[in-house]
């Protein structure tokens, strides 16, 4: 008795140590999800990439289609052609963050604004993510449509905080969250993404549902292709982004 009475001690100490563990950092949840998606060197790899997607208004009867191209370091250019309505455009050259509509013109981003412009246009940021955000904190778990996940919280250097959700299981990002600053005024934002796929060794979520002030965009990707030739002036400032580039430089 008094032998099987010390291994159950024993075996609940072990049960309660192991109840106990500390949760992840949010550091430690950020880098599993680059391990999970593929790892470093997969990352590493892309230079370049040319994404078709599909953007449709839900409810609305209103679809898009989407062509984003990227370049090492952090040139970008995404066109969305809106049946009925026109294009709207947006890019950087790496130094210069600008969209333009058939509605509204051309504008340059500046601040906050550019700053979250710039992140994304960085076709690594992923792997690189403590280049733009100086903390991520894990804050609890959480469920989220039935899976239960980590909860983390990135403080960017410019901008606003973001909040996101892995799934404890697979660590793989299931939402994100976050204010997003514009020149309407800042507009919380919410993206669910789902139907990871392997692309050249990477996890790619094929799928994402974006919920702004209400109204909800639903984006599937068409075709990711890596590594692609781009020409070089795809990233050029369309000529009217030039003449407002040239009078902020030179004012009268």
């Amino acid at each position: 008795m008094k032998r099987s009475s010390f291994l159950l001690f024993w075996l609940a100490v072990g049960f309660v140590l192991n109840a106990a563990d500390p949760p992840p950092t949010g550091e430690a949840i950020l880098d599993k999800y680059i391990e999970v998606t593929g790892g470093k060197a997969a990352y590493e790899k892309i230079h370049s990439q040319i994404t078709n997607a599909v953007m449709e208004f839900v409810g609305k009867g209103i679809k898009a289609n989407v062509t984003m191209y990227h370049a090492a370091p952090a040139s970008s250019y995404k066109v969305v052609d809106i049946e009925g309505i026109g294009k709207m455009e947006e890019g950087s050259d790496g130094s210069v963050s600008w969209e333009r509509s058939t509605m509204k013109g051309a504008r340059i981003k500046a601040g906050e604004e550019k700053a979250v412009s710039m992140r994304g246009a960085d076709i690594g940021h992923d792997l690189r993510w403590r280049d733009y955000f100086r903390k991520a904190e894990f804050t609890g778990i959480e469920p989220i449509d039935g899976q239960v996940c980590y909860r983390v919280v990135l403080t960017p250097n410019d901008g606003q905080p973001e909040t996101r959700y892995y799934d404890k299981n697979t660590n793989l990002l299931v939402r994100m969250s976050v204010i997003v600053k514009t020149e309407m005024g800042e507009i919380p934002t919410e993206s669910v993404v789902s139907d990871y796929r392997k692309v050249d060794g990477q996890l790619v979520p094929f799928f994402l549902k974006q919920t702004v002030l209400g109204q909800e965009i639903a984006i599937t990707l068409v075709s990711v292709k890596n590594n692609v030739s781009i020409p070089k002036n795809r990233f050029d400032l369309p000529p009217d982004v030039k003449a407002l580039v040239a009078q902020q430089r030179n004012p009268k």
